[in-house]
């Protein structure tokens, strides 16, 4: 996968995560920074599995470093998730 359709495709998944991080903090509901975390590491690992999909390797990395970056906002893990 060529930098050019990386770039095309990550641009409206990061708009859409603009968008519904606006809309959580809108309601007063802070985001689950932990699982930004997680998904961003089993994407990370999906894309390093999966070579051509160099778009969940970056896409990945960011929902990692969003987590990272507020880790201070984790909190408790909520144990009825299921």
């Amino acid at each position: 996968m060529s930098v050019d359709k990386v770039v095309w495709l990550s641009i409206p998944i990061l708009g859409i995560l603009l968008i519904v991080v606006a809309a959580v903090r809108s309601r007063g509901k802070e985001p689950d920074f932990r699982m930004f975390f997680t998904m961003g590491l089993i994407w990370v690992i999906v894309g390093l599995l999966f070579k051509d999909l160099s778009g969940l390797l970056t896409l990945g990395l960011i929902f990692l470093l969003i987590g990272l970056v507020n880790y201070n906002k984790w909190g408790k893990p909520s144990h009825n998730a299921f």
